[in-house]
C-alpha cells in the first residue's frame, strides 16, 4: 500500500519527481566520470610505455624525450651524438638497441626513422610484438614506407601509394610554409599497413633510419634517441646510472616519467574530483528540498490519513519509500551518464592521441553509489520529520 501511494504521488507530481531525479543522476555520473576517466587514463598510459624499458636521448627534459618517443608528442629533444649510440650498439649489457629518428612528416602524422628491430618490440617476452602487418609488408629499403593503422584511416593511405615528406610538423604550418619544407626530391612509397596497437605507434609512419640519413645529408649518422632492450634489471641499471652520471645522453624509464606526470596531473584530478562531489552536493540538495517541499504540498492529505488511522511511523515511511524510488531510478541513470561521459572523453583522446581508454567499471562507482544511498537517507530524515511532527488537528481545523 505503501509503494501504491508513494507511486501515486510521484506520478502526480512527474515534472517535479522527474527533474529532482535527473539532477541527482547528473550529479552522480559527473563523480563517476571523473574517477572513471583519470583511471583509465593512467592506464592507458602505463599500458602504451610498456613495450619501452628504456630510452635513451640527448640531454634535456626527461618528459619531453618520453612523450616524443612514446607518445610521438612535442619536439625531439635533440640528437644524440653518433659515437654514444655506436657504443651502446655494440654493448654487451643490451640484447637490443632500436634507433628512433623524428623530424620529418606527413599532413600531421609523424614519420619515424628506424631499423627492423622495431617490428620485434614487445611487451613482454610472453607477449607477440605489438608491430603487426595488416596489408603489404614491413619496409625492406630506403624510401618504403609502412603506415599505423590510425594514420592509414586519417589519411586515406594503402599499400602503392606514394607520399613527400615535409620537414617539421605539416599540419600546424601555412601553406606557403607547408610547400617550403616539402621534401620534393624523396618520395616514399607505402608498402604496408599496420593492424591497430592501441597504442600511440598507430598514429606514426615507419621508414628505414638509412632512409632519414639519405634525406638530411647522409653525413653524421646521428639519431633523435634509441630504445634499450637489457639482457637483466643489472645491466639495464648499470647502463641508466652510466648515462645519467655521463654529460653526454640521458637515459628514461618511461614508466617512472608517467608516474611524475601523473604526480602533476593529480592536482588537476583533485580539482575536478572536489567541483564533481560539490555538483553531487547540489544534486543531494535538490533531491532534499523538493521531498520537503512536496510533503509541504500535501499537509492536510496526510492530516486525513492520520485521521483514517495512519500512525506517524506510516507517514515517515511513506516519504522514506518517495526518496528510495528516486534514488532507485537515479543510480542507475547516473551509473549510465557517467559511463558515457568517461567513453566520450575516451574517444577524445583515442581521436587526438591515439591513447586508448577502456570502459571499464570500478569498485569506487560501488562505494560512490553506496555514499549516495546513505545521504539520501539521512537526506530523506528532515521531510520525513516534518511529515511526523505537523499537527493533525490544527490543519483539518483550517489553521
Amino acid at each position: 500500500m505503501l509503494m501504491s501511494i508513494s507511486f501515486k504521488y510521484i506520478t502526480k507530481r512527474l515534472r517535479q519527481y522527474a527533474l529532482t531525479t535527473l539532477v541527482a543522476a547528473l550529479a552522480i555520473s559527473m563523480t563517476i566520470a571523473v574517477t572513471l576517466a583519470a583511471d583509465s587514463l593512467k592506464d592507458s598510459v602505463v599500458y602504451a610505455s610498456m613495450p619501452f624499458d628504456m630510452i635513451v636521448g640527448a640531454k634535456g627534459s626527461a618528459a619531453q624525450l618520453a612523450l616524443n618517443a612514446v607518445f610521438l608528442r612535442d619536439t625531439p629533444v635533440g640528437n644524440v651524438d653518433q659515437a654514444v649510440y655506436e657504443r651502446y650498439m655494440n654493448d654487451g649489457r643490451a640484447r637490443r638497441i632500436i634507433p628512433l629518428a623524428f623530424g620529418d612528416s606527413y599532413r600531421g602524422s609523424w614519420i619515424v626513422g628506424s631499423s627492423e628491430a622495431l617490428f620485434t618490440l614487445r611487451p613482454s617476452e610472453r607477449e607477440p610484438e605489438i608491430f603487426q602487418i595488416q596489408e603489404g609488408r614491413f619496409f625492406q629499403d630506403k624510401y618504403e614506407l609502412v603506415v599505423g593503422s590510425e594514420a592509414a584511416r586519417r589519411l586515406g593511405l594503402a599499400v602503392g601509394d606514394t607520399v613527400k615528406a615535409s620537414h617539421g610538423m605539416s599540419d600546424i604550418l601555412d601553406e606557403e610554409l607547408a610547400a617550403s619544407r616539402v621534401h620534393n626530391n624523396h618520395i616514399y612509397t607505402v608498402v604496408g599497413a599496420l593492424k591497430p596497437m592501441r597504442r600511440p605507434y598507430d598514429l606514426g609512419m615507419f621508414a628505414s633510419i638509412e632512409t632519414f640519413w639519405d634525406i638530411h645529408g647522409g653525413g653524421e649518422r646521428g639519431v633523435s634517441a634509441f630504445i634499450v632492450t637489457p639482457w637483466d634489471y643489472v645491466g639495464l641499471m648499470s647502463m641508466y646510472q652510466e648515462l645519467n652520471t655521463g654529460s653526454e645522453a640521458q637515459g628514461v624509464f618511461p614508466g617512472e616519467v608517467a608516474g611524475d606526470l601523473f604526480g602533476v596531473i593529480g592536482r588537476g584530478e583533485e580539482a575536478l574530483r572536489l567541483v564533481s562531489y560539490a555538483v553531487a552536493a547540489l544534486g543531494f540538495a535538490t533531491v532534499i528540498l523538493s521531498l520537503y517541499w512536496s510533503v509541504l504540498n500535501r499537509r492536510k492529505e496526510n492530516a486525513i490519513f492520520r485521521a483514517l488511522g495512519a500512525g506517524r511511523s506510516t507517514l515517515l515511511r511513506m516519504v522514506v519509500t518517495e526518496s528510495a524510488m528516486v534514488m532507485l531510478v537515479s543510480a542507475p541513470l547516473g551509473l549510465l551518464f557517467g559511463h558515457l561521459v568517461s567513453g566520450f572523453i575516451g574517444l577524445y583522446l583515442r581521436r587526438v592521441m591515439a591513447v586508448y581508454v577502456p570502459a571499464s567499471f570500478s569498485v569506487q562507482e560501488l562505494y560512490i553509489l553506496a555514499a549516495y544511498a546513505a545521504i539520501g537517507a539521512v537526506g530523506a530524515a528532515l521531510p520525513a520529520a516534518s511529515a511526523y511532527r505537523q499537527d493533525v488537528a490544527g490543519l483539518l481545523a483550517g489553521e
